[in-house]
């Protein structure tokens, strides 16, 4: 998965070359990338599910470059773990440190 990932393939079609729900690679990317087992879905945040506004996506990639879980990201801006993670991976596309088969 991160060989693919690495190589710039995105999210859907990450999940559809290795038969995965996109949710499974963004937790497995988020395994790798932030050190978190299991980036939670929280159906109740108060922005869950709701498109990203720029000013948000703004504050998600100053977040991210200065160094922010992405847990304090999702409480900030009102998101669910798994949602930010998954922003995280398509707009930042973070390094993966160490690669693991």
């Amino acid at each position: 998965m991160l060989w693919g990932y690495e190589a710039g393939m995105d999210i859907p079609l990450l999940a559809t070359f290795l038969d995965y729900s996109p949710r499974e690679v963004v937790r497995e990317l988020s395994r790798q990338a932030f050190s978190m087992p299991t980036p939670s879905e929280n159906r109740k945040a108060l922005r869950y599910g709701a498109s990203w506004e720029p000013a948000e996506v703004k504050r998600l990639i100053e977040g991210f470059q200065q160094g922010l879980a992405p847990t304090d990201i999702a409480s900030e801006l009102g998101r669910d773990e798994l949602g930010v993670c998954w922003r995280i991976l398509e707009t930042c596309r973070p390094s993966m440190g160490r690669l693991e088969p």
